[in-house]
């Protein structure tokens, strides 16, 4: 037993160099490095309630906590939200001066939605726009585990920039898809601020929902 599981390893040392072959767990055809049929369980990473997990773009293993609002069906991957009342807002765009404009395209960079203030038990926050298209880096007053929902009303497209410097590492955007998304006019955003997000750890927004 103990030559099989030595074997099975697939370590052979030669002299200083090391050569590894594929290893599997759950399947005697593996075609990865680890190549894993079944559950993967990391000890480290446990929660108290439901979480997104993947790497970021330095191959560092991540979760994001994403509160009792959502949950998960028979192991599936889709997530949906559970029934919750909607506290509904509005902001006018139009009144804030953009950082930059650029063909038409107005960015805004620590978009402040007051989502601590006057905003703070809104829920869905419908966004009213009229001047064009609208680029949005980051949004201020993230906390953990708030969740807003952005409603574009205007009919010029909006986009949420991947992780753009524009703004504050803290107040960025990431979209789990590693590339800005857009609405085609009319539609929403839904995200949720993990404290630890990035990979500098100094906080996100994620988009967990999105409709074009």
């Amino acid at each position: 037993m103990k030559k099989q599981l030595l074997l099975s390893l697939g370590i052979i040392f030669f002299g200083s160099g090391l050569v590894t072959a594929q290893v599997g767990i759950g399947t005697s055809n593996p075609q990865h490095q680890l190549d894993v049929n079944g559950n993967v369980r990391v000890r480290d990473l446990s929660s108290t309630g439901l979480d997104l997990t993947g790497t970021t773009s330095n191959g560092l293993l991540r979760k994001t906590e994403l509160g009792g609002g959502i949950i998960k069906e028979n192991n599936k991957k889709e997530i949906r939200l559970t029934p919750t009342k909607l506290s509904l807002g509005e902001y006018d765009l139009d009144t804030v001066t953009p950082d930059k404009n650029s063909g038409g395209n107005r960015f805004y960079n620590n978009l402040d939605l007051d989502i601590n203030g006057s905003n703070k038990d809104i829920t869905l926050l419908t966004v009213f726009n009229t001047g064009g298209k609208v680029s949005i880096t980051g949004l201020q007053g993230g906390t953990h585990g708030r969740r807003v929902i952005i409603y574009n009303a205007g009919s010029a497209n909006m986009s949420f920039e991947q992780d753009n410097n524009g703004s504050l590492p803290q107040n960025r955007i990431l979209t789990l898809a590693n590339a800005s998304r857009s609405t085609s006019g009319q539609g929403f955003c839904e995200l949720v601020y993990d404290e630890n997000g990035g990979d500098d750890g100094l906080g996100r927004w994620f988009i967990i929902k999105f409709q074009e």
